[in-house]
């Protein structure tokens, strides 16, 4: 939309007889100028679709090796954890309470590197990079599960407490919402569900999203009560990912820096305020995403190892560097860098 803003305002205030209007005669203009505009702005749609597909064809021409790859690192990544998932279930393995949990992530994982992958496909390394943190927690919640069946049993009875924080969160803003409130009978089958959990998981239970961990975080001499996500980090060992993960979370968030180190700017130019798809910065949110990916791979085909798992997981690392090797090969390509 090309416009001169402040125009309307101008003309308007040249006509005394805009002041003599009511109310209703005002609402009426404003309606019938904004919907002209929106009009008229609907029409030029057929040119904003060209324009993104010329940029999607652009991205795509240089980048598709590297896509395509990374949908194979995907696809793979999740029909080996099915088949082992398969596998397992014939036995009493699945019985395991941290095969069920660690089930869950891995399927999880899956979902978020799809989204990730949207987004790369898209022109948006940055809102990858935030999808990425996921993934990261995702990783520590396996290693963590991975090492403590008790953890894990804890981790599924977490659910009915969440689910009755949310109910909470919900009732009291429904009907500002204008949203059908919870029926009663609702709220108390939710209320049962969390006492029958509390039973377990004891009357010191606190209201900390990771408290589930602590049967683990206690092994690892931890003396706290309110584990957070770092707490984690380091008795998995993987706190030294924190600095991307804060540096997510600055992505996620309202932060006062204008520019805080977005992939999708240049090096050329990397003082723009970014608005839109870019063609750079993929390769750090495509390497973080298969990191943390593959851990949360390994704790689950490895909870019941045997020769085949040691095999895919060799081709998942091989598939891997295939993936980083296609696009850092992009990315140190200089005369792809101009728009």
């Amino acid at each position: 939309m090309e416009y001169t803003f402040g125009e309307i305002h101008r003309k308007i205030e040249q006509e005394e007889s805009f002041e003599s209007k009511t109310e209703d005669e005002i609402d009426s203009f404003i309606s019938g100028v904004a919907s002209e505009f929106l009009n008229d702005s609907l029409y030029a749609l057929e040119d904003g679709l060209k324009s993104r597909r010329a940029l999607q064809s652009k991205i795509w021409k240089y980048w598709g090796a590297t896509f395509n790859l990374f949908d194979f690192y995907i696809g793979s990544y999740l029909d080996i954890a099915s088949m082992y998932r398969e596998s397992v279930l014939k036995t009493d393995d699945c019985l395991d309470l941290r095969f069920v949990a660690l089930t869950q992530l891995h399927a999880k994982s899956v979902l978020v590197l799809r989204e990730i992958q949207a987004l790369i496909e898209a022109g948006y390394p940055d809102g990858a990079m935030t999808r990425w943190r996921t993934l990261h927690e995702l990783a520590v919640c396996s290693c963590v599960i991975f090492e403590s069946e008790k953890s894990a049993k804890y981790y599924l009875l977490s659910e009915h407490i969440t689910n009755a924080k949310g109910a909470k969160c919900y009732s009291d803003h429904a009907v500002k919402l204008n949203h059908e409130p919870y029926t009663q009978s609702e709220l108390d089958s939710i209320a049962s569900l969390k006492a029958a959990a509390l039973t377990e998981l004891g009357d010191d239970y606190k209201s900390s999203d990771y408290f589930w961990a602590m049967p683990f975080l206690v092994e690892k001499g931890y003396k706290g009560n309110r584990p957070n996500l770092y707490d984690l980090e380091v008795r998995v060992g993987l706190d030294h990912y924190r600095p991307y993960f804060t540096l997510a979370c600055e992505k996620i968030h309202a932060p006062s820096k204008s520019n805080y180190a977005n992939f999708a700017a240049s090096e050329l130019n990397n003082a723009v305020l970014v608005v839109g798809p870019s063609h750079y910065g993929y390769e750090t949110p495509i390497d973080l995403a298969m990191l943390s990916s593959l851990i949360t791979f390994s704790k689950f085909l490895f909870l019941f190892p045997n020769l085949d798992c040691t095999i895919f997981l060799k081709m998942i690392s091989l598939a891997q560097e295939k993936v980083l090797e296609s696009a850092f090969a992009k990315s140190a390509n200089k005369a792809f860098k101009s728009n």
